[in-house]
């Protein structure tokens, strides 16, 4: 993003001054607009910026065609997510701000902020126009919102019934994606292969960055039962269609490291990470760089971890403190707080295992039992339950838990997968 992003960081902190009890769409009459703030944006080069290009012309055409404002906002919500810079949000957050001023309560706008909200993680908010836009239009948009919150909530029956709806109110990749995700969350990985490939299938290249997420999550979903080389195809498949998708380069450096392509793997990884600086992709780059003994580069990459984490995602830097077995307090911390707005099975992980660092390991334990209550397949939960479990004395429990982990241990960091040797053959 260009110079926008300082100059947007300064707005919002003006909009803050004004007050709590203002809504997100009041502005100082002096400040800057909404439509001057998005026509301001110089897109740069990639297929999202020249159809974010395409759409500021149309409503430079016709300032007032709603629904190409519409289009614009969800184009930057896209580009948000792909290029890990919230600024996008907040130009997404002046396109919906434009449409409340063209047509005051028109629910293209709200479903804009429902949108901006729930992917800053403010669900409360979200959930809140969720079930607004589904009581007054109910679409399958609408169901979708509601059911990504209630699934951050860890309300997976919830978020099912609402993803069922939008199945029947329009088969699409967004519903077979989401219907996916519940699948897999719910441990039926058959059913979470067949219905993404019914998204792969519905997607198109006209929408790249929709398309390369299915692969991507397909490759996710493939590393996490074991098997590299249908990691590795997905993950080419995302890449073919988005090349340097950072969710696809993340799969695809994790496949090479667990396949001992060190050097590979950090290339991936570090071009992940130049595009995305969360926690996640800078934790599997420095596992990388570690793996190929870059430990003056990897030292700095946990440095800039260590200074942004928190802010760009709480949860997985609590994890990361906890696995380094650093600042145990901290991650603990970080945990609970994540608790207060979404409790689903990996928050309630991150929960688990910070306790145990922290040397609670009763309430660890019950709190890793909620986290596996849907059997989800994802072999770091199960490690962290082995090891909770060991650390309470339930023997039996900790060699099930961490037998399970290690049929699919390659998609376990290098750190992870030796601690999980170390206590397997301590047992």
């Amino acid at each position: 993003m260009k110079s926008i992003t300082p100059y947007l960081l300064t707005l919002a902190c003006l909009t803050a001054s004004c007050g709590e009890e203002k809504s997100s769409f009041e502005f100082e009459s002096t400040g800057p607009q909404p439509r001057d703030i998005v026509l301001a944006f110089e897109p740069a080069e990639g297929e999202i910026d020249r159809r974010i290009a395409r759409r500021q012309q149309e409503v430079r055409d016709d300032a007032d065609a709603i629904p190409s404002w519409d289009r614009l906002g969800a184009l930057f919500i896209a580009k948000a997510r792909s290029a890990s810079d919230p600024g996008y949000y907040e130009l997404a957050r002046q396109c919906a701000a434009v449409i409340e001023s063209i047509a005051p309560g028109d629910l293209s706008g709200r479903m804009l902020e429902g949108l901006v909200l729930h992917n800053l993680h403010r669900f409360a908010e979200a959930e809140s126009i969720a079930r607004e836009l589904v009581d007054e239009r109910g679409n399958f948009q609408d169901q979708g919102l509601l059911g990504d919150v209630l699934l951050d909530r860890g309300e997976l029956r919830a978020a099912l019934a609402c993803y069922q709806k939008m199945l029947y109110l329009k088969p699409c990749l967004q519903s077979y994606a989401r219907a996916a995700r519940v699948r897999w969350l719910r441990g039926d990985v058959p059913g979470a292969r067949e219905l993404l490939e019914l998204a792969a299938g519905a997607g198109s290249r006209r929408d790249p960055e929709a398309l390369a997420w299915v692969w991507s999550e397909r490759a996710r979903i493939e590393l996490n039962t074991g098997d590299l080389t249908a990691a590795r195809r997905a993950a080419d498949a995302a890449l073919e269609v988005l090349p340097n998708y950072p969710a696809a380069l993340l799969t695809l450096g994790r496949v090479q490291l667990a396949s001992g392509e060190t050097v590979a793997a950090a290339e991936s990884l570090r071009e992940a990470a130049s595009r995305r600086g969360e926690p996640e992709y800078l934790w599997a780059l420095e596992e990388a760089l570690l793996a190929g003994e870059r430990t003056e580069e990897a030292a700095d990459v946990a440095a800039r971890l260590r200074r942004t984490g928190a802010r760009d995602d709480a949860r997985t830097f609590s994890l990361y403190l906890a696995t380094r077995e650093q600042a145990a307090e901290t991650a603990l911390q970080l945990a609970e707080t994540e608790l207060e707005s979404r409790t689903d099975v990996f928050t309630r992980d991150a929960h688990a295992w910070a306790l145990h660092r922290s040397g609670d390991n009763a309430t660890a334990s019950a709190v890793m039992e909620r986290a596996l209550e849907h059997e989800t397949p994802d072999p770091r939960l199960w490690y962290h339950a082995g090891v909770i479990a060991h650390a309470t004395g339930d023997v039996d429990a900790a060699r099930r838990h961490l037998e399970r982990a290690s049929r699919c241990s390659v998609a376990l960091t290098p750190t992870e997968r030796a601690e999980l040797t170390r206590r397997m053959s301590a047992l």
